[in-house]
């Protein structure tokens, strides 16, 4: 009985591993209710790897290329953030452009690192020329926490200084 059964198995896993849909292999694979490591186990799952690579194979062009074009457009941004998120996600294998936009990303970090510190320093301070500079400078996302965070104590600054002065920038926000 047991026998038969493990022969269904095995006929049920050579009809799927002749066909290409890697949903129905990795179906059969899962129902397989003997040796994990079985001579037939084992060539199912090459099959399945094989098939997965080149129903992918088409996918990972485009999915490069649709990667390679939003790390593009988050450099143009200076989105850091997001350029750390598609590096570290990166699935395509090996790519030269890929390289590329680690180096601007280190860079963009000593700079962004860079600007943080010169703005964090300046909200420490008490000079509001000083503080209303970095702010210009500011070269990253305009909306980040810290930048309202410096604009508020630009007001602070400002108030304390000459109450009825505003910045129009303190305005917007």
């Amino acid at each position: 009985e047991l026998k038969r059964e493990q022969d269904g198995q095995v006929a049920e896993l050579m009809k799927a591993m002749r066909g290409r849909d890697a949903v129905v292999l990795e179906a059969r694979l899962a129902q397989w209710e003997f040796e994990s490591d079985a001579p037939v186990v084992l060539q199912a799952r090459r099959r399945l790897e094989m098939l997965r690579q080149s129903d992918t194979a088409g996918e990972s062009e485009s999915g490069a290329a649709a990667a390679l074009k939003a790390l593009e457009e988050a450099y143009e941004q200076m989105d850091v953030a997001t350029m750390q998120c598609l590096i570290e996600d990166w699935k395509f294998g090996e790519n030269a452009e890929l390289n590329g936009y680690a180096l601007k990303l280190r860079q963009l970090k000593r700079e962004h690192d860079a600007q943080l510190n010169g703005l964090l320093s300046a909200m420490r301070g008490r000079d509001p020329v000083v503080l209303e500079s970095k702010i210009a400078q500011w070269i990253f996302d305009p909306d980040a926490a810290v930048v309202v965070q410096a604009r508020r104590r630009l007001n602070a600054l400002r108030g304390s200084d000459s109450p009825g002065r505003v910045n129009a920038a303190n305005e917007a926000s």
